[in-house]
């Protein structure tokens, strides 16, 4: 498998992680195996920084998802990326729209995810994810979307 092939791989298995669905939790065994151990997953949106390790975010996830009865599903769909590799690291700039899960056609939020990733004994994984919604200050830009986005319209 190129090394392309398995960063895409890596991060469809991430965004499968992330979702689920009323009564079934996200895939966290799936989620520690894309990262590595010490990977950081920060949320540079203004006004809502937070600095997470694996663990915190986790845990972070399973008590938003305990602790709000309308959370009950969730999915982030990657709708276009760019990924640039050097030797044994990688940075793909993944643009996600984030809906509830079997639910809604339209997002409810956009954005973009930077996953930086690194190769380890022949095996790429995710080193840090820092991610920013989309806002009306901050909106997706041409470089963030495919040509045939509605959204450059």
């Amino acid at each position: 498998m190129s090394d392309i092939q398995a960063i895409h791989e890596l991060t469809t298995s991430l965004y499968k992680g992330m979702k689920f669905v009323e009564g079934i939790m996200p895939d966290f065994n799936l989620l520690r195996s894309v990262f590595v151990r010490n990977a950081l997953i920060i949320n540079g949106t203004p006004g809502k920084h937070y600095v997470f390790d694996l663990a915190s975010f986790l845990e972070s996830v399973e008590d938003r998802m305990l602790g709000n009865p309308d959370f009950h599903s969730f999915e982030e769909r990657e709708v276009y990326e760019t990924t640039q590799i050097f030797g044994n690291i990688a940075q793909r700039v993944s643009t996600f729209e984030a809906r509830w899960w079997g639910g809604e056609d339209e997002p409810f939020f956009m954005g973009v995810n930077m996953i930086q990733f690194v190769k380890i004994d022949e095996d790429w994984r995710v080193a840090n994810v820092v991610w920013n919604k989309a806002t009306p200050e901050i909106p997706l830009t041409k470089e963030f979307l495919s040509r045939d986005s509605p959204l450059l319209s």
